[in-house]
């Protein structure tokens, strides 16, 4: 008889640990990240005639990075040119002077090895200083 009462007793332990477990679980949940909030007041602040500064705002936390893309086309051929950005600015170089590019932003947050990424921005149109080379004086000796 101890070694029936001895088993039950133990199953009745393992039982009461596992319903203990349960409750934990279920009254403290893990929350899982959720989706970014999305961008705004993504704008142009500032210019060469190789590069543009922009600058955007979003509502996620500390753990928010961004995509930024550039193109020349709005809908179409986008470059990525920086793919884990914490700074809600990014400064693009590698551009030609006085042309118009169009560049949007994605933000996106990790959860464990998961990538949850938020809506992309829509493409705001940005415009490299013209060159600022010397005009060529014209001479004009020769038509004498």
């Amino acid at each position: 008889m101890g070694k029936s009462f001895k088993n039950v007793g133990s199953r009745l332990i393992l039982t009461l640990a596992a319903a203990l477990t349960l409750v934990l679980i279920t009254a403290f949940p893990t929350k899982a990240a959720s989706k970014p909030s999305p961008i705004t007041e993504l704008k142009q602040i500032d210019d060469s005639s190789t590069s543009v500064e922009v600058s955007w705002s979003c509502l996620g936390g500390s753990d928010t990075r961004y995509k930024v893309e550039v193109s020349e086309q709005p809908s179409t051929g986008y470059i990525v040119v920086e793919e884990n950005a914490y700074s809600t600015s990014e400064y693009i170089t590698g551009l030609s002077a006085g042309k118009t590019y169009y560049v949007r932003v994605t933000p996106f947050v990790e959860d464990d090895d998961t990538i949850i990424w938020g809506d992309t921005s829509a493409p705001v149109k940005v415009v490299t200083a013209p060159d600022k080379a010397p005009a060529t004086p014209v001479s004009y000796t020769h038509l004498r």
